[in-house]
């Protein structure tokens, strides 16, 4: 399989994460770096290139001229530390060796301030006898790195994003940033900023606004590698849009988004090696995994400052409506609608997403995995749920089947049939101006779906067009 920039982004955030947690020499962070130098040796091999520039123009990453949208979230943590180094981008040879990344993520996290320079930030590498990493000026300066592929970064990684998707990127890297910090403290059994992250979940609300379809593909992350936290993220956001498709009051969805945000926060208690593993778990893992639920419901109590939804969510997502799941609940307790619409939001997202240990599942696809699960849900939320996104969720790029390429706008009254703006013409062009087109119209019921264009669900989409 071939090496994808998001890929390296991920590890070498990845990494930066690993060596705070974890002193130089710990195995986990001279593993990560041995694994982080190989993935960057294969890359650089497909592409038959010797460097690797990953350079930062505002808030966003850029590789070879394009700004990488999806990195750009997962990477935030990338992009603060470049700007703490006053430079405006990383460039690494082919030859960097694992102990000159190791001794760079420990650059990084002894950092207690912004440097004054980009010569100071550079006198740090050569005192660590850095030589196949440097460091450039700032996106502004005639002299950063990435002049060298193209004048200025003007193509978007992914051509279906809106400009209003790509203003929002900012806030999503709060986001973002908040719950791996949350998980970072619980792993290192300090306490949980809840109050941040509902702050975050605010402004998660309010960038929110009525453009779920640029929310949603803003988030869509390729990559399984950081998905406890970009999974939390999306499981925020589905709940909020629920909430709001179902008028509920604004400090209600508040609450919601952050439970949906803090809802895997035992995880952090997993370890890495079960939560990334490819394989089935073995009884033993299983088990270890299955405390995630109540590790997080104590996380939560112990900082006295999640709300009481917060911790019922921690406690409750994995709990069907039937009282099967885990933990163990008595059938006399009283189940709580948010809780079970998490619960909901959870599962969808997971079967909707890359794993470890599988592709993702279309929405159809899932929709028909949770509807044969008798018990497992709440049959009128799941109904509503099913309702609000439609077969083609809010985001969804789609052929159809006048050639035509689209962005799902919103879900229709006929969920077979959603309202999408026109990307891409049927020559494959990109359109000036995007067209809003109702396939629920009655002058537009000659043109269908035919299926799903990105993630890894567009052959499946097709082979169960019929099926529902």
């Amino acid at each position: 399989m071939a090496v994808k920039v998001d890929d390296i982004v991920t590890l070498l955030s990845r990494g930066i994460s690993r060596r705070q947690i974890y002193f130089d020499n710990h195995p986990e962070v001279i593993a990560h770096s041995e694994e982080f130098t190989a993935e960057l040796k294969r890359f650089l091999d497909e592409q038959g290139e010797s460097t690797f520039f990953l350079g930062v123009a505002g808030r966003q990453l850029v590789y070879e001229s394009h700004l990488l949208l999806g990195a750009s979230i997962i990477g935030c943590r990338i992009v603060d530390l470049l700007q703490e180094l006053s430079c405006g981008g990383i460039r690494l040879q082919c030859s960097v060796e694992p102990w000159e990344i190791r001794a760079w993520f420990g650059l990084v996290a002894d950092l207690t301030e912004p440097v004054a320079d980009l010569a100071t930030a550079r006198a740090l590498l050569d005192a660590k006898g850095i030589r196949n990493i440097e460091l450039s000026p700032v996106y502004d300066d005639p002299n950063w790195f990435g002049q060298e592929s193209d004048s200025i970064p003007h193509k978007i990684a992914n051509g279906n994003l809106s400009d209003n998707a790509i203003a929002m990127i900012p806030a999503y890297q709060s986001v973002y940033g908040s719950v791996e910090k949350a998980h970072t403290d619980a792993a290192d059994d300090s306490a949980v900023d809840v109050d941040t992250t509902r702050e975050m979940s605010g402004n998660m609300m309010k960038s929110m606004g009525d453009s779920f379809m640029d929310i949603m593909q803003l988030v869509d992350y390729p990559d399984f590698d950081s998905y406890t936290v970009g999974h939390s993220v999306r499981v925020a956001m589905l709940a909020a849009f629920i909430g709001r498709y179902l008028n509920a009051p604004q400090d209600f969805i508040l609450e919601l988004g952050a439970a949906g945000l803090l809802h895997d926060i035992g995880k952090s208690r997993v370890p890495d090696d079960i939560i990334f593993k490819r394989g089935r778990l073995t009884a033993e893992e299983r088990h270890i995994m299955e405390r995630h639920p109540e590790d997080g419901a104590a996380i939560l109590l112990a900082g006295n400052n999640a709300s009481p939804l917060t911790i019922s969510a921690a406690w409750g997502h994995h709990l069907r409506y039937d009282y099967k799941g885990y933990p163990a609940s008595p059938p006399w307790a009283i189940q709580n609608n948010a809780t079970a619409l998490l619960h909901i939001c959870d599962v969808y997202e997971a079967l909707t997403a890359v794993r470890p240990y599988k592709k993702a599942f279309s929405p159809r696809r899932a929709y028909e995995i949770m509807l044969f699960d008798k018990g497992a849900f709440h049959p009128v939320l799941l109904r509503t749920f099913i309702s609000a996104l439609g077969l083609y969720p809010a985001g969804s790029c789609v052929l159809l089947s006048n050639g035509e390429r689209a962005v799902v706008a919103k879900a229709g009254v006929d969920i077979q049939r959603p309202l999408v703006e026109i990307t891409h013409e049927r020559d494959g062009s990109p359109v000036i101006s995007r067209r809003p087109l109702d396939l629920g119209a009655a002058q537009t019921r000659d043109i269908e779906v035919n299926g799903l264009l990105n993630a890894e669900a567009n052959v499946e989409s097709a082979e169960l067009s019929s099926a529902v």
